[in-house]
């Protein structure tokens, strides 16, 4: 899975406090859609010592997440987490013991391979609206929060209560070690929202004011200043909020497989959180009887088809036979050579991944001589390339000469090259080309000049220039961490390898 965002948006304000204690990350002047983690704090403490607890543990988890980039964030990750931040704490604390009141509530919104993981301490909240509606927030860790759950008091009587402020966990350092409550959204979509913010927006907003913000038809930057306004000047403490609003999910991913094993016990889907058993059985059952029917009716489909096509079908819609090499001559061998190697040399024991149902430069003479009559040539996408059109207005990819397709027009569009790939659509999916003309499923970030990508179920890595720097050899692949290295999955077994595909000892 890949969780795309827009531009997430922030603010941290005063309100009528004399200092802000709290502090959010990233800097919302420079946070950006590629951002995968993202914090709101609110410090407590005498003096300027809550500025400091707060400050203190954004910036600390931040450059724990940053030295273990790659890894899974699990409950056991998020948890070590706090703790680093616990004893950057009690550092601070051995050389300025009039800090020891100082401490801070977090939330944590981190992005993944396997959806958003959520952590959170204390009374900050994090917030996901589906549809304009809270989908589900986190459950305060507060006095008064404990007292509605026991019935004592009620969420109204709670608004007003003296003693609101107080507080049951906290990041603090000294003996009092805290856990962070945790909860994995597996099933986020697009047009979701994350909002994380401090109880001072909650003093003057609520949930239903907060549902009609976000639901409203305004923009995201329209929505974060009607929030903001309705904490401006209405609020006595500092308010903050961060939102996230999820531009797309592309689902089906494995590039973070290994990471996925990490989760022993993901929550439920949010279509099924609160439905039980009972939804999942029978879902199962409409899949299963689905897919018999959908089975039966593609054989008989298939069956006709083969019949009426079976002499006409071109090259490029299906494998090519004995018969064909005859006519044609020895087919050539498409599959991506691993860098510095030869086909002969590119050869694996291991099942090779069944070619994608796209059009590639294995076609015939005759093929392209057809196609070329109506060739249109657009915008050149690289060195060696050029967009090219037919008369149907799809577009494929048209080699340097001008004059033959390299990839046949199929798609709905097609991107310039960047880093030796290109986005091409194809009925609503995205899909990666190569300036050879090999055709990739799913690619990954780019880090250490290689890339990670999917062709059918293998994984392997690019080079800058689109060309396979390490085979397509691997059930499932990560991209390249800052230390150069990437977990890789084969044979059921998890590891790290280095650039040139070497294992890394642990």
């Amino acid at each position: 899975m890949e969780v795309h965002i827009s531009t997430p948006l922030g603010f941290s304000e005063l309100g009528n406090r004399v200092n802000n204690q709290d502090s959010i990350f990233p800097d919302p002047r420079s946070a950006t859609p590629s951002q995968r983690w993202f914090m709101v704090c609110d410090g407590v403490g005498g003096s300027h010592y809550g500025e400091v607890a707060s400050q203190m543990a954004v910036t600390c988890l931040d450059e724990f997440f940053t030295q273990r980039i790659g890894e899974a964030p699990t409950e056991s990750f998020i948890q070590q987490g706090i703790a680093y931040v616990e004893d950057k704490f009690n550092s601070y604390l051995t050389v300025n013991e009039s800090a020891t009141d100082m401490a801070t509530t977090l939330t944590l919104l981190f992005l993944h391979g396997n959806g958003a993981t959520v952590a959170h301490i204390g009374d900050s909240r994090v917030y996901h609206f589906r549809n304009g509606k809270i989908e589900w927030k986190t459950d305060d860790h507060s006095y008064i929060n404990e007292l509605v759950k026991a019935g004592v008091i009620s969420q109204e009587e709670a608004v007003n209560h003296p003693r609101r402020n107080i507080i049951t966990r906290a990041i603090q350092g000294g003996s009092n070690r805290v856990k962070a409550s945790v909860q994995l959204i597996d099933d986020p979509q697009s047009g979701d929202y994350f909002l994380l913010c401090s109880d001072g927006v909650l003093e003057k907003v609520s949930d239903r004011l907060l549902e009609e913000i976000i639901g409203s038809f305004r923009s995201n930057e329209e929505k974060i200043n009607a929030l903001y306004n309705c904490c401006s000047g209405n609020t006595k403490d500092n308010f903050s909020a961060y939102l996230v609003p999820i531009e797309r999910v592309v689902r089906g991913s494995a590039f973070n497989e290994a990471e996925s094993q990490a989760f022993s016990a993901p929550v439920k889907s949010a279509a099924n959180r609160y439905h039980g058993k009972h939804v999942r059985t029978q879902n199962r059952w409409l899949w299963i009887l689905s897919v018999f029917f959908l089975s039966i009716a593609a054989a008989f489909g298939w069956n006709i088809y083969n019949k009426a096509t079976s002499s006409s079908i071109p090259l490029q819609g299906r494998r090519a036979s004995v018969a064909d090499e005859a006519k044609i001559g020895p087919i050539p061998n498409t599959d991506p050579v691993e860098e510095g190697t030869s086909n002969a040399e590119n050869t694996s024991t291991e099942p090779k991944p069944a070619a994608p149902p796209i059009a590639t430069h294995e076609t015939s003479n005759s093929t392209i001589d057809r196609a070329i009559h109506s060739m249109e040539i657009g915008k050149k996408l690289s060195m060696r390339t050029y967009l090219g059109h037919d008369a149907s207005g799809t577009f494929g990819l048209v080699g340097k000469d001008r004059k033959s397709w390299i990839i046949q027009p199929q798609f709905e569009s097609i991107s310039s090259f960047e880093n030796g790939l290109a986005e091409a659509a194809k009925n609503g999916q995205t899909i990666y080309l190569t300036e050879d003309g090999h055709v990739y499923d799913e690619k990954g970030e780019v880090n250490c000049n290689r890339i990670p990508v999917r062709k059918g179920p293998r994984y392997g890595y690019l080079n800058l220039n689109g060309q396979l720097a390490i085979g397509l050899r691997y059930s499932a692949a990560a991209s390249f961490n800052n230390d150069c290295t990437a977990l890789v999955t084969k044979n059921g077994k998890a590891f790290k390898i280095d650039p040139k595909g070497n294992l890394v000892a642990e």
